[in-house]
């Protein structure tokens, strides 16, 4: 009977550490969906409100899967993310979703679109649409998304890096997307992706990738593309290591420590506020 005893309580034991990790893993995957908000400084060293998500473009990165020289961003929900190639010979543009070139789409004038479907399971979608009172565009029982038909319009206007207000599918709310290079398109990391961002300011932002097997942060931003512009890790004793890996005028490499107004300092330079409390606040939420 003691040894039952001692049975049930170990298979309880591990009941409750087993529904303890799901829970943990499904409150991750939560707020890598919707995203956590943080108050922080930015470059300017003005006060702002800051994001931390993962990062999901539309067809994963280094996966094989093709994606558009440019995309359409939603940092509130990047399920909405769309990328798209634009060939100015035709005015014709070729949206992407997570399997690939997906449907080509051109404006004919007159409040007309017309749009041709790539895979054969949705061909029944190919016509011309006409704009109705809303602006959406409709062909029978279809609709083109009223944000992807904006941000056409928007890139036509004034080309890549433009931010603007539309509403999504389903319940019509509205949302801030930018169209900028799909600067990750060809990322070979297969760790998953995280991004801190401006909650105001979508071309604010860095993106970082986190190996848990010895704690280091790549880095990367806008202008560093697909290669990353830094290494980081904190160490034991809270001093953060950085490495550079590209323009050493950003944050030069040695060791860097925080001070009293939270801030990472080293010899010569210091990170920016947001940046590192976006990290220090990933390494709290991760399982």
């Amino acid at each position: 009977m003691k040894a039952l005893r001692h049975t049930f309580l170990a298979a309880g034991f591990f009941l409750v550490l087993f529904l303890m990790q799901g829970g943990l893993a499904h409150a991750q995957y939560a707020w890598e969906q919707q995203g956590l908000r943080y108050n922080s400084w930015g470059w300017d060293d003005t006060p702002g409100t800051f994001i931390l998500k993962r990062d999901m473009p539309t067809g994963t990165a280094g996966s094989g899967i093709p994606q558009g020289d440019y995309l359409i961003e939603d940092y509130s929900q990047s399920s909405w993310d769309k990328s798209f190639d634009y060939d100015s010979a035709t005015d014709t543009f070729t949206i992407y979703d997570g399997q690939g070139p997906s449907e080509n789409l051109r404006f004919l004038g007159d409040g007309q679109l017309e749009a041709e479907e790539l895979l054969p399971e949705n061909s029944d979608a190919s016509g011309i649409y006409e704009a109705d009172g809303a602006g959406i565009y409709r062909y029978g029982s279809h609709a083109i998304p009223h944000y992807i038909t904006d941000a056409m319009t928007y890139f036509l206007e004034n080309g890549e890096g433009v931010t603007f207000s539309s509403t999504v599918p389903g319940n019509g709310s509205w949302r801030n997307f930018s169209v900028h290079r799909n600067t990750r398109r060809t990322s070979s990391s297969n760790e998953p992706r995280y991004i801190l961002v401006d909650a105001n300011n979508s071309h604010e932002w860095v993106a970082f990738t986190y190996d848990d097997s010895n704690g280091v942060f790549t880095m990367y931003d806008p202008n560093s593309g697909d290669e990353p512009y830094a290494y980081r890790r904190f160490r034991s004793d809270g001093v953060l290591e950085n490495r550079s890996a590209g323009d050493e005028h950003v944050s030069t490499t040695g060791l860097y420590t925080r001070r009293e107004n939270g801030m990472y300092y080293g010899d010569y330079s210091n990170i920016v506020k947001y940046i590192t409390d976006g990290m220090l606040l990933f390494l709290d939420n991760i399982d």
